[in-house]
């Protein structure tokens, strides 16, 4: 089942800003661990953090 654009939104503005009892995060942290990348996955997630190294700089406001 597909959902409209307008449904996928009403669904985003719902849980959007919603907060995470520790329970719940852990509970979710436990599902996650031990999952295991695929190659394809491990090299996007690898380019991913290339790119994000590369356009990092650091703006000082305070400077001339």
């Amino acid at each position: 089942m597909e959902h409209s654009k307008e449904t996928k939104d009403k669904i985003r503005q719902a849980r959007l800003g919603r907060k995470f009892s520790n329970e719940t995060k852990q509970k979710m942290s436990d599902s996650h661990r031990g999952k295991v990348h695929s190659e394809e996955t491990k090299k996007k997630i690898s380019e991913s953090m290339k790119r994000k190294k590369e356009s990092a700089t650091i703006i000082n406001p305070w400077s001339d």
